[in-house]
């Protein structure tokens, strides 16, 4: 910290700072205690006291990535979830498959497709899919989700006909 003010002449001084401060999301009160060094430290003190401050810490955006949905048969209904595969990768040891999170939390937290859903049930190609994320774990409440939406295909349905009936009846 640069010090300003009420130094005299040539006099050398640092001032280092330690701030706490709970990590979470919320209105929190950082404390921050002041410790002064170098050669002519002990003709100067520091204020009084913790420098205290208040502060509001925002829930962080994780961003999921490499969501693909399989594309599907009819079924008459536009439920994709069963399709939906969340795509991880390596990087330190840890397993990941999103982005923007505290290192510290990466084991602290999963992130989980909760529902995945066609623009409609009807037979289609490149059809929207939107993707609800959920997060959960010891520091879920740091985070909120922001995913991609895919697309997929839904194909028609083959009928089964038997083949063993003798009559075939036709109504006009």
């Amino acid at each position: 910290i640069d010090i300003t003010g009420g130094i005299q002449g040539t006099d050398r001084l640092f001032l280092t700072s330690n701030a706490t401060y709970d990590k979470n999301v919320g209105v929190q009160t950082m404390h921050v205690v002041f410790t002064l060094t170098g050669d002519d430290r002990a003709n100067y003190i520091t204020p009084d006291g913790d420098d205290t401050h208040t502060m509001t810490i925002s829930k962080r955006m994780i961003t999921v990535y490499g969501t693909t949905v399989d594309n599907r048969v009819y079924d008459g209904t536009d439920n994709a979830l069963g399709q939906t595969h969340l795509h991880e990768f390596q990087a330190d040891g840890v397993t990941k498959n999103f982005t923007h999170i505290v290192d510290a939390d990466y084991a602290k937290i999963t992130v989980e497709v909760l529902s995945s859903t066609f623009s409609d049930r009807h037979v289609g190609t490149g059809k929207a899919v939107t993707i609800v994320y959920g997060v959960e774990g010891e520091e879920a409440g740091n985070y909120l989700i922001q995913g991609n939406n895919s697309v997929a295909d839904i194909t028609p349905a083959k009928l089964s006909i038997p083949t063993d009936v003798d009559t075939i009846m036709v109504s006009k």
